[in-house]
């Protein structure tokens, strides 16, 4: 345990046999219930738990009591994330709509012709911005995937993709303000 607490990447490896069955099944597998992001989630906990290992200290529990803390946490910061994406892709559902039709429609009728537009628009965007966007929605990476990718830790990628959205909004509100503008008279009416 010694060489674990200072620091050393193999010694922290019996570690990680001894708990992650157990935290994989009994915290993010029931918390999260979906494999792919409990497997995403547990190794977020492991690599919080060794670098934040030197601030372990023995107070009458376990190391394991302190993994399930470090488990808890990261499996409720998937859980706010999969809410914020719920919500965002609501929003680009949103945006997608043109004034005059729904969703629905705009994606049946129009979907190449709407997929062009996005992809116009994050032309507009910074490149590292639409790379963010790009991983995380089309591609439907993991956040440590996309942060990986971006070369950034993942909570740097979460305010790059934040951003990027922010962004990617604002380009698309301006497209859209344009087109209207552009637009004859009586196009976009009722036929």
């Amino acid at each position: 345990m010694t060489k674990t607490l200072a620091g050393e990447r193999n010694a922290f490896r019996p570690i990680y046999d001894a708990y992650a069955d157990r935290l994989f099944r009994g915290v993010l597998w029931r918390y999260l219930g979906d494999p792919t992001l409990a497997e995403d989630a547990l190794a977020d906990t492991f690599r919080t738990a060794f670098e934040r290992l030197h601030t372990f200290e023995f107070r009458g529990e376990s190391i394991y009591a302190w993994l399930v803390v470090i488990a808890r946490n990261r499996a409720m910061d998937v859980l706010r994330g999969r809410s914020r994406r719920a919500e965002l892709l609501r929003t680009v559902a949103g945006m997608l709509a043109s004034d005059e039709s729904s969703v629905g429609s705009a994606v049946s009728e129009d979907s190449a012709r709407v997929l062009a537009e996005v992809h116009e628009t994050l032309g507009t965007v910074h490149e590292r911005y639409a790379l963010a966007i790009r991983l995380r929605l089309f591609e439907e990476r993991s956040r440590a995937e996309c942060a990986q990718a971006l070369g950034t830790s993942v909570a740097t990628f979460d305010v790059v993709f934040l951003r990027a959205v922010r962004a990617f909004r604002r380009a698309w509100d301006e497209r859209r303000a344009g087109d209207a503008a552009r637009a004859p008279e009586g196009k976009g009416e009722d036929r």
